[in-house]
């Protein structure tokens, strides 16, 4: 019998075709959870429940989701967005408090999905752990990397970053807009900068590489904040900002912010051929952020 034993051991360990392991996945993109659950045997009728954690609370959202109906082995995709309000929504405060309904308004959306979510999926009957077929932890997208300014309202350039400002530089504006940066990618070395007009040929106003990852840069930063950044030569001739100045009508400027992998080889005066250059391989992210701006 012994001699037996590590060949029958064996031999259990192979792996059988058609037989299939239990799989559940899931992702949340915004408001967006989408994923994938396989099954080794048929089910009518799957739910599926999204479960919150954020300190002591825990938050559990059920009939969000349409019932699933998988056959034995096959692999069923589903998507959906919980920007409505579908859903029977409970709460519970700490391991002994009373669960307790509450209506799914932004507010309790929000709360829920600010917290570690989990995905379970239960046959039909009930929720408990006897209808518990699958569990998962659900990974959640990153934001995306977004700029904003203060000195952009609806879409338009302050007056003062542009000709109609009053600190020139040989008659040609210099004060940079305020930047507001949100949701840089983890692992960002340093930030570049362009600024661009499109309808002037792509006239060149701004240029800068290397600065610190920080959310907030000020006005004027080109000039104050200089120490902190090396910029390029803008098509005025000169190196920092240079403002809008258009011989006519109104023209749109596009400003993009770069998250950087690691800093930029790149030297004072660089022109935007050079910085395009060097930005190959590097940028982990970017954002844009376009305005307007009459004469």
């Amino acid at each position: 019998m012994k001699r037996w034993l590590p060949a029958l051991v064996a031999m259990l360990m192979i792996p059988v075709p058609g037989i299939t392991e239990t799989a559940l996945s899931a992702r949340l993109d915004g408001t967006v959870l989408s994923g994938a659950l396989t099954l080794p045997a048929a089910e009518a009728d799957v739910r599926l429940v999204l479960i919150g954690e954020s300190g002591s609370t825990r938050m559990e959202l059920a009939d969000f989701c349409a019932p699933l109906a998988l056959s034995a082995g096959a692999a069923v995709a589903f998507s959906c967005d919980l920007s409505g309000e579908t859903g029977t929504l409970s709460v519970r405060e700490g391991e002994a408090g009373a669960v307790v309904a509450t209506a799914l308004t932004d507010e309790a959306r929000s709360a829920l999905l600010a917290g570690a979510l989990r995905l379970q999926a239960y046959r039909a009957g009930g929720y408990d752990t006897p209808h518990l077929l699958a569990e998962c932890a659900v990974e959640q997208a990153a934001a995306a990397m977004t700029v904003t300014s203060a000195d952009v309202v609806d879409g338009v350039l302050a007056d003062a970053c542009g000709k109609k400002g009053t600190q020139k530089r040989n008659g040609i504006p210099t004060l940079s807009p305020a930047l507001s940066v949100r949701n840089l990618p983890a692992g960002t070395a340093a930030l570049a900068i362009t600024m661009i007009d499109p309808d002037g040929h792509n006239w060149v106003h701004w240029l800068a590489a290397n600065l610190p990852a920080k959310e907030e840069w000020p006005a004027n930063a080109s000039i104050d904040l200089a120490d902190q950044m090396i910029q390029g030569e803008n098509d005025f001739g000169f190196v920092g900002y240079g403002g809008p100045t258009p011989p006519s009508g109104t023209h749109t400027y596009v400003l993009t912010v770069y998250a950087l992998s690691e800093p930029l080889a790149l030297k004072t005066g660089f022109s935007l051929k050079s910085i395009r250059k060097a930005l190959e391989g590097l940028v982990l992210s970017q954002a844009v952020l376009t305005a307007d701006y009459r004469r």
